[in-house]
């Protein structure tokens, strides 16, 4: 599927979502594919996270691997407590 179908998917995943639901993607996802969603989230007053992974095979058996978090400051303050048992688990 190329990335216009695959927007296309998603702007039909984001009917769906309420105003109190949080979107998030963990995935390797194109730049350009971020900024059209985040920017269709904005303009549905939806919450977006952008939460890659780095780390690797290696990282994931060192127990080494990292999620990164990218959106609105004040919403990450807000749902941090979901967003870390997200990466812990408790």
């Amino acid at each position: 599927m190329n990335s216009q179908g695959q927007f296309g998917s998603m702007m039909e995943f984001l009917d769906n979502v309420n105003k109190d639901q949080v979107v998030i993607t963990c995935a390797t996802l194109s730049v350009g594919f971020i900024e059209e969603l985040a920017t269709s989230c904005e303009k549905k007053d939806l919450t977006f996270f952008d939460m890659p992974l780095t780390g690797g095979s290696i990282g994931a058996q060192t127990g080494g691997l990292t999620l990164l978090v990218g959106g609105n400051e004040k919403e990450l303050e807000k749902d941090k407590n979901y967003i870390r048992l997200y990466c812990t688990g408790s």
